[in-house]
């Protein structure tokens, strides 16, 4: 595995979307806001983070086959890829809630 490249930070750019803001972050990837400079077009911008090159390789040839895919229940995929050795999505940005709430141990039926 090859060590995470940094997160980009608001304002840089990715694959010629323009990073807003970091929207979550897990184990394996960010979600950012990101726009297309002169377009009113936001998307939900999906990026791998600290796997190997194969890893990115797949992950970037599933997004493709994703982004074919049109379907009410499957949220669309503008662009997929590789850029500066980053595997990314760019998909529809949905409105609604963060989900964290409903998640919570909490809230979550016992296991069987």
């Amino acid at each position: 595995m090859t060590p995470a490249a940094p997160l980009p930070q608001p304002g840089e750019f990715l694959a010629g979307w323009r990073i807003e803001r970091l929207l979550a972050h897990g184990a394996a990837s960010a979600l950012y806001l990101a726009s297309v400079p002169g377009s009113p077009q936001r998307v939900a911008l999906k990026l791998l983070t600290g796997l190997d090159a194969g890893a990115r390789a797949r992950f970037a040839a599933e997004a493709q086959a994703l982004s074919r895919l049109r379907h009410p229940a499957i949220v669309e995929v503008h662009a997929a890829g590789l850029a500066d050795d980053r595997a990314y999505v760019a998909m529809a940005l949905l409105p609604g809630a963060d989900l964290r709430r409903h998640t919570r141990p909490a809230r979550l039926l016992p296991e069987p």
